[in-house]
């Protein structure tokens, strides 16, 4: 994963949107206007972006459950 990787202090780690874009298979154009517009990705629903500043993360753990969604 790339270099917006973080833990948190209970151990979850937080993924930036490029990560997070490359893991659901989609673009950071696409995922962005998911975002703002609170649309579905592949007809899955995102977990809540965490704003950062000007960055959009997530949580690595509610990812990769959406991506077992998608399949």
């Amino acid at each position: 994963m790339g270099e917006l990787m973080k833990k948190s202090p209970i151990g979850r780690e937080r993924v930036g949107i490029t990560d997070a874009a490359r893991l659901l298979r989609v673009s950071v154009t696409e995922l962005k206007d998911a975002i703002r517009q609170g649309k579905p990705v592949h007809g899955v629903q995102l977990p809540k972006a965490i704003l950062i500043g000007a960055h959009y993360q997530f949580w690595l753990d509610e990812l990769m459950a959406m991506e077992l969604h998608q399949r």
